[in-house]
């Protein structure tokens, strides 16, 4: 079995390799030039062998490129098959990269844009060929996006939900997403797309407000100091997903037989400020909240610490997006996908895992402060 995951470095590609290579798949992690890990080679001369896996660079935004490389898989998964007698010619490709989310699109619209739909149309193009030339069944699972759905009239929303993007990068999606679907009808090769709602996990950038609430409360739990927590709309929803829940998703949407797409989703809204109040109550602390809008704070409920603030600085409400919620009907019931966490229980396996990892880095710190 073999699989490709674009955006290996990501949140959403590292744990899709993890459960790749935790079902014996060899992996391709398609990663930054420059971000290659040291004895990484590139494209043409990468070393693929059953079981293993493997970093490369490869330039999606070339569709050259993008058909050298994907001519030398299926060269690799050929010789495999001869050296060990497999029957199996089918190699995956996760579609997980992206440049520019949400409202940053407007940075580098270009870039955001090409990122998704440039890249997409590079690789169905690339399996389009190939089936012509090769035993290879290349299939695209293209990761999509709930900001796909901007301006949604209605919610939930599902597969069958009208697109209104608000953002280059959600324009981006669409176009991909609409790409995928034709290629699937027209050329029937086996691409999809799976819509994503928010999807967390400690692998997050700090820049994400799940990540910085989770990292606040770990730092108030170790410390015990009181560094107030800023943030900006406390009122904003988001459909927020155990990421590891998300991936197994994206799995079963790739093992699926009539290949189609799927809205994974926790399928319920939740407010910053109850993201705020779970986390903290994860630790045993209660909050209180006082005064409102950009004057509403959150204090200690027994030692009355300030926890956490209202920063207008954090405000984007021209590009807020509204409160989406993903209808999981389809996924539930034609791929069997149940959810390990919910709401609550993800933030607190979040808490406590950022926790341990605030912990080993200490110790580390630790250590090598008394090694020198």
């Amino acid at each position: 079995m073999f699989a490709i995951v674009t955006g290996g470095r990501g949140q959403d590609g590292q744990l899709m390799l993890k459960c790749l290579r935790e079902r014996g798949y060899s992996t391709i992690s398609i990663v930054r030039e420059s971000s290659l890990a040291t004895g990484s080679v590139p494209t043409q001369d990468f070393q693929f062998d059953a079981g293993c896996h493997v970093e490369s660079f490869v330039n999606l935004y070339e569709e050259s490129h993008v058909l050298s490389f994907l001519k030398s898989v299926a060269e690799k998964v050929r010789q495999i098959q001869l050296s060990t007698g497999s029957s199996s010619s089918q190699v995956k490709i996760y579609h997980l990269m992206c440049e520019k989310q949400g409202f940053l699109s407007y940075q580098d619209p270009f870039l955001s844009i090409e990122s998704s739909c440039r890249t997409t149309l590079n690789l169905l193009e690339s399996i389009r060929v190939l089936r012509e030339e090769s035993d290879c069944c290349f299939s695209l699972i293209f990761s999509g996006s709930s900001e796909m759905f901007g301006d949604a009239s209605y919610s939930p929303q599902n597969e069958r939900t009208e697109f209104m993007p608000k953002s280059p990068y959600a324009v981006g999606k669409v176009i991909a997403h609409q790409l995928c679907a034709k290629y699937r009808e027209f050329y029937d090769i086996r691409a999809c797309t799976c819509i994503l709602y928010n999807h967390e996990s400690n692998l997050r950038p700090i820049g994400f407000v799940s990540r910085k609430i989770i990292r606040a409360v770990a730092n108030y739990k170790l410390s015990g100091r009181s560094e107030v927590l800023s943030l900006g709309n406390l009122d904003a929803k988001r459909d927020w997903s155990h990421a590891k829940d998300i991936v197994e998703g994206i799995y079963l949407a790739s093992e699926y037989e009539n290949m189609q797409d799927f809205v994974l989703a926790m399928g319920e809204a939740h407010t910053v400020r109850e993201f705020v109040c779970y986390a903290f109550k994860a630790i045993g602390v209660n909050l209180n909240w006082k005064g409102g809008g950009i004057a509403e704070v959150g204090f200690h409920s027994i030692n009355n610490d300030l926890l956490v603030k209202v920063d207008k600085k954090f405000f984007r409400e021209s590009a807020e997006m509204p409160s989406l919620v993903g209808d999981i009907n389809k996924a539930s019931t034609l791929l069997g996908w149940k959810k390990k966490y919910n709401f609550e229980e993800m933030i607190k396996d979040l808490v406590f895992k950022e926790i341990r990892l605030l912990s080993s880095q200490e110790a580390e710190m630790l250590k090598d402060s008394l090694c020198n």
